[in-house]
């Protein structure tokens, strides 16, 4: 066996895992990137309800992987953090006028 087949084996392996011990609650990912947290497994059709920022759809368990990136951030913080205004482009070019008003 290639190293390559042996860590294509160790990775399914590591999701089928992953996958087998889903619950109620658990952050996960999509295959298509969708970030949500389980609500409810079905094991009869192999499906669970995920929630995804109050929205929620059904999924194939084969298609949910551990989360790759953080998850997503309430939208609340974000709106609340100080985020410094972006310069208007007048303020550019005003800026560029005195420069050569200088020299």
């Amino acid at each position: 066996m290639g190293v390559s087949s042996r860590k294509n084996k160790a990775a399914k392996e590591e999701v089928d895992n992953f996958r087998s011990t889903l619950v109620k609650g658990t952050e996960i990912m999509t295959g298509s990137g969708l970030l949500g947290t389980i609500v409810e497994i079905d094991k009869d059709t192999n499906s669970a309800i995920i929630d995804s920022e109050g929205a929620k759809s059904r999924w194939v368990l084969d298609a949910l992987v551990k989360p790759r990136v953080a998850t997503t951030p309430n939208v609340a913080d974000i709106e609340n953090e100080d985020i410094e205004e972006p310069a208007q482009i007048g303020d550019v070019e005003q800026e560029k006028f005195k420069e050569v008003e200088e020299k």
